[in-house]
């Protein structure tokens, strides 16, 4: 299950919301769901994710760089789409009038990708809404009467009905575009129909269950004659099956998903650091040629000598400047750079990554405190010899019409990092005691690592924290452990809501 939690600010108008994961044996997913008020200009965030690793697992500079962190790392960021009631979706002029207006009108061959976009955003909606409606029944016990329920139940197959009476208008368009858009969304909407369906049986004490088993088999009667490629059989891997349904989900989805465009890092200063080191050893070789040149003369085994030793000294100048003058100027320099576009062209914002290792005296005095909080075993966990690494992301987002088109004004950033590079040098899942029973029988253990993780986040003026517990053992992620949620600093608890 994900720890969700979150941070509001500017009178809730802004907000940014943080689920940790498992998702997988080996991935680690990390999730900020931002909103904002949608008259601000940009949005921009700052996020710092501090992994205490153990000796023991041996990830050090010398056996990890950070370029097989960058390698292990996903990112994508995506829209919202918008918040509606089931009951919402059939009202004049909402969703479903307006799609049927869009279709009425006559097709233009060159709006094929606003056609399909209008589709998948409707499905999205209603999927969100579908969704909504379950959760709200499945934490209130309050709202399960039979009469919710009912009503629920008639909006669901109302807005469906109204949905597929758009067919044979959506016929005219498909003819021109030669898509089947529609065709494919009503297939993701009945699997979506069949999957909350059987989320909401499943909860305790649901009354009308007759009356949702009703509804399902009709929707699964439905999907098995349109659709018989997406029903799963009970006697076979349904590989296939998950396949489609896998290109599906993101054929539908990709209409949220903004590209993320990787480059290097600040490349125009990172070349004239480069230049400058370079300018410097050259200018001490000049200086070497010219003084021994003045005194020995322009031709001489003394020059020759002279020039040889300037040559060694001014390679290692320009390496030692070159290092020196980027430890400097690190902060202005990102390891990667992301830039972030909504379609082909449109560059709606940047994202700049660094990865290094960090010395624990280099610590920030609060990254320290939150560390030692941590201990849940004193011994000598005060002593205890821990590797650190460092990854930092800002994002700045600019706020555009053509960016959000009619979704929420609100992002979902998600981060999947593969931990696998933190166990190449665990080799044993289990390890003798060494105390056993009276009959000497060999009793033994499994060997665990914990990595803390501390995500320290900046938006709107703020800063807050959290403290995860990472489980690990050979065969991967164990658990999650929450140990601190996300909280504001002291000194910016005043300003929260």
């Amino acid at each position: 299950m994900p720890i969700w939690c979150g941070i509001r600010t500017g009178f809730g108008k802004t907000m940014i919301k943080e689920s940790v994961k498992a998702h997988g044996r080996f991935q680690l997913e990390i999730k900020q769901k931002v909103s904002f008020d949608r008259r601000a200009h940009d949005i921009r965030y700052h996020i710092e994710t501090w992994f205490f690793l153990p000796a023991a697992l041996q990830v050090s500079p010398d056996t990890y760089s950070p370029k097989t962190f960058q390698q292990n790392l996903k990112n994508y960021i995506r829209l919202r789409p918008p918040t509606r009631k089931l009951a919402q979706l059939l009202e004049p002029e909402e969703m479903l009038a307006e799609l049927a207006a869009f279709l009425a009108d006559k097709p233009d061959k060159n709006e094929v990708e606003r056609y399909e976009n209008v589709l998948k955003r409707y499905a999205l909606t209603y999927k969100r809404a579908l969704r909504l409606a379950i959760k709200w029944l499945e934490r209130d016990p309050k709202k399960r009467d039979a009469a919710a329920i009912g009503e629920l139940l008639a909006e669901i197959h109302d807005v469906l009905t109204a949905w597929r009476a758009l067919e044979t208008l959506a016929a005219a368009h498909e003819a021109v575009f030669a898509s089947q858009a529609f065709a494919y969304c009503d297939e993701y909407i009945s699997l979506t129909t069949l999957h909350y369906l059987r989320r909401l049986v499943l909860i305790d004490g649901i009354p009308q269950t007759a009356a949702i088993h009703a509804l399902w088999q009709t929707e699964m009667t439905y999907c098995r004659t349109r659709f018989p490629d997406s029903i799963p059989a009970h006697d076979g891997n349904n590989e296939d099956v998950l396949y489609r349904w896998s290109i599906l989900r993101k054929y539908i989805s990709r209409y949220l998903f903004l590209d993320v465009r990787r480059r290097k890092g600040n490349p125009l200063l990172l070349h004239s650091i480069y230049a400058i080191a370079a300018a410097i050893a050259m200018i001490f070789a000049t200086f070497v040629a010219f003084f021994w040149q003045g005194r020995y003369g322009a031709l001489s085994n003394n020059l020759f000598m002279a020039l040889v030793v300037a040559y060694i000294f001014k390679d290692r100048i320009k390496e030692i400047g070159r290092e020196w003058l980027l430890s400097c100027f690190r902060e202005w320099i990102p390891d990667r750079r992301l830039r972030i576009f909504r379609g082909e062209h449109l560059e709606v914002g940047s994202c700049r990554e660094s990865f290094r290792f960090v010395q624990p005296e280099k610590l920030p005095p609060e990254i320290r405190a939150l560390r030692e909080q941590a201990h849940w075993l004193k011994l000598l966990n005060d002593r205890r010899a821990e590797d650190i690494f460092l990854y930092r992301k800002e994002v700045a987002l600019h706020n555009q019409p053509e960016l959000f088109e009619r979704t929420q004004y609100s992002i979902v950033d998600i981060t999947r990092f593969n931990v696998s590079g933190f166990l190449r040098q665990i080799d044993h899942l289990f390890e003798h005691l060494p105390v056993g029973d009276e009959d000497d029988a060999v009793v033994t253990g499994e060997r665990l690592y914990h990595v803390y993780m501390i995500r320290r986040i900046t938006f709107a003026g703020q800063v807050a924290s959290e403290l995860v517990r990472l489980v690990l053992n050979a065969e991967g992620i164990k658990r999650l452990e929450l140990i601190q949620p996300l909280q504001f600093a002291e000194k910016d608890r005043s300003a929260a809501i």
